[in-house]
């Protein structure tokens, strides 16, 4: 079934864009977020801790 489908797939990549969202083919570079300072002082792990510390203080 795959074989079937990655054809009709990459003819309709780039000409429907919900296709491309829905596979998840629109990705941005990073370097259009790169600033004078660096906002990003933390990664995913720490600010989902900080997060639930702040909840649990509530």
């Amino acid at each position: 079934m795959v074989k079937v489908f990655n054809p009709i797939l990459n003819f309709l990549s780039g000409k429907v864009g919900i296709i491309d969202k829905v596979f998840g083919n629109l990705i941005y570079d990073k370097k259009i977020s790169e600033y004078k300072v660096d906002y990003r002082i933390k990664d995913l792990k720490e600010t989902i801790v900080d997060t639930e510390l702040e909840r649990k203080k509530l």
